[in-house]
């Protein structure tokens, strides 16, 4: 697999308790590696077990937030990032275009991840 780019992003945790297939990782590049790269990282892409915690984070109204698993269950293009805790859209990442309608810049879920309590 090619060597992506260091993400753009405050980790959560030290890359060394991360998967090597954590989004996290080449949200921003993998849209440039070859299809079989992409094939591989979209096959092998870290996910949470059931059991998972996923950490809390205070919104700026103090109220204590977190991801929750049923998200990735049900949305299933979603994957998140223990890296940079943050949740992604998979199918955007790999192969979103730059721009959206109206040459409005996509960000949120390709370049930039979810965090608890922002909207879509």
């Amino acid at each position: 697999m090619a060597t992506f780019a260091f993400p753009r992003g405050e980790p959560l945790v030290p890359k060394e308790d991360c998967s090597p297939f954590d989004i996290g990782f080449v949200y921003s590049t993998i849209s440039k590696a070859s299809p079989a790269e992409k094939f591989r990282f979209i096959n092998n892409v870290w996910k949470p077990s059931l059991n998972y915690i996923f950490p809390a984070s205070v919104e700026a109204a103090g109220k204590l937030r977190k991801r929750r698993h049923e998200w990735l269950v049900r949305f299933t293009w979603l994957v998140y990032s223990k890296y940079l805790d943050g949740v992604f859209c998979l199918p955007c990442c790999c192969f979103g275009i730059q721009y959206g309608k109206n040459a409005a810049r996509l960000q949120k879920l390709s370049d930039r991840r979810l965090l608890s309590g922002q909207r879509l």
